[in-house]
């Protein structure tokens, strides 16, 4: 393993988080597409990073990389395809498909049902078959898993994940960007960058000896519904 990838896919904020331990860094890239977000623009922030655990330890510079929005009033379509090609020309400059890549989305949730999610499919099955295309191979880590390798817990909130993002060693993005944390969470981009730098982290913990790996559900076998019209089978008695 040389290189660890998460990406966090989203229409408005996306993230990804490019981990090389060849390099000693960790390149993270949002999308800032709001219009609150407007004032960052395209710019990079290189930060020090200490005390991270091993094999972590060896990383020693953050860099956070903002990317511009999208043109003024575009369609669907052109949004998806400014952030998917964007991102996939940065993944190419920062590493190459093989073994040494270990490349994650996170899993679609499920059970979430908003006005996005067919939006959030569409998005994520253009860069899923750019990946292929490309031959980037990617697992696809459940939602609930990435928080318990991340937070320790399957249910961890926002609040959860920034502040075990914070205890790992990662540096303060919020101070740097001039943002304060919301009652109700963390603000974007920065939420999505814990996010990208969680699913990175969760690969590379799933990928150790002697981790637990995700259990595969039995498949039930359906009860065959009896035709109302077929006549029942008359018992034949047994003979002495």
């Amino acid at each position: 393993m040389k290189t660890l990838v998460g990406i966090d896919m989203g229409m408005c904020s996306p993230a990804m988080a490019i981990v090389n331990f060849e390099t000693c860094r960790i390149d993270c890239f949002a999308w800032a597409q709001r219009k609150r977000e407007n004032s960052f623009g395209k710019q990079s922030w290189k930060l020090d990073i200490r005390n991270l655990p091993a094999p972590w330890s060896s990383l020693k510079t953050f860099t956070l990389h903002l990317q511009s929005s999208a043109p003024k009033k575009p369609d669907r379509i052109a949004k998806m395809h400014n952030v998917v090609f964007t991102l996939l020309a940065h993944l190419q400059n920062y590493t190459k498909p093989g073994k040494h890549t270990w490349l994650a989305i996170e899993n679609y949730a499920y059970g979430m049902q908003s006005s996005s999610t067919t939006k959030l499919a569409e998005l994520g099955g253009i860069l899923r078959h750019e990946l292929w295309t490309h031959e980037f191979g990617f697992k696809e880590p459940a939602p609930n898993r990435i928080k318990a390798k991340f937070a320790n817990h399957g249910h961890a909130s926002k609040v959860d994940m920034w502040n075990r993002f914070r205890e790992l060693g990662f540096p303060d993005l919020l101070h740097h960007l001039g943002l304060q944390p919301k009652k109700d969470g963390i603000p974007h981009p920065v939420e999505d960058v814990v996010d990208a730098v969680a699913i990175a982290y969760a690969t590379w913990a799933d990928r150790q000896p002697g981790a637990s790996q995700p259990k595969k559900r039995k498949k039930r076998k359906r009860k065959q519904k009896e035709d109302p019209k077929e006549k029942p089978k008359k018992r034949q008695r047994k003979t002495k």
